[in-house]
């Protein structure tokens, strides 16, 4: 049977996505309230879950992350409530991974990027597998474990390739760049941060400006 208010539900969602990829985190958030209210006036607990996910994710690129850790929680006690949740699990935990992360608390955010990794690899989920070996490796890269942060991105790249998702490819390009820049293999560096702002540009994701600045401040350490 269709959800009430189904189309007006799916297009606010999709909304609170677009708005996040080009960087309109107001509006972004603003449909993702839309879509949690919608979803949980139908009873459609699953659909508030995820709606509140998107809302966390938002926060966490607008540069929020307390705001995101009190969404999150929210969805941990929804989780209690839905049948076979192990999706909804791990992405709480990458999500909360990120956060802390965000927040500079380092050693939280491995910890919950760690539970997703093993909740991810017990389910068979290789795109979220992917992902989260690419949000350690970004953690690692800013603590300074080079040979960490090398391990986790080329492993999330292999998965994205494998699951053809070219967004998470970008994502681990971007983190490669700054690694081989960080150890001075500038070469490398710009082949991996040509390849990531490629992705972005094509999508016309806001991440593109951060790595053409990041392309330019390798070309004025090369010279």
């Amino acid at each position: 049977m269709p959800v009430p208010g189904a189309p007006s539900v799916n297009c606010t969602g999709r909304l609170a996505v677009a708005h996040a990829l080009t960087g309109n985190y107001p509006q972004s958030i603003a449909a993702s309230h839309r879509a949690h209210e919608l979803r949980h006036a139908a009873g459609d607990l699953h659909g508030a879950a995820t709606a509140l996910l998107n809302l966390a994710a938002t926060y966490v690129n607008a540069g929020q992350p307390d705001d995101a850790i009190e969404y999150l929680t929210q969805v941990e006690q929804l989780r209690s409530q839905l049948p076979q949740a192990d999706h909804i699990a791990v992405l709480v935990q990458t999500n909360l991974g990120e956060a802390h992360h965000l927040a500079h608390h380092y050693d939280l955010a491995q910890h919950h990027y760690e539970q997703a990794l093993t909740l991810a690899v017990a389910a068979s989920k290789g795109r979220e597998t992917a992902q989260i070996h690419i949000g350690l490796g970004i953690l690692h890269l800013d603590i300074n474990a080079s040979h960490h942060a090398n391990t986790h991105l080329i492993r999330g790249l292999v998965l994205a390739e494998q699951h053809g998702d070219s967004a998470l490819q970008d994502e681990a390009h971007e983190g490669l760049g700054r690694l081989h820049s960080y150890l001075g293999d500038h070469a490398i560096a710009r082949r991996h941060l040509q390849q990531a702002l490629a992705g972005y540009q094509a999508i016309g994701h806001l991440n593109a400006g951060r790595v053409q600045q990041l392309l330019a401040q390798l070309d004025v350490a090369s010279a």
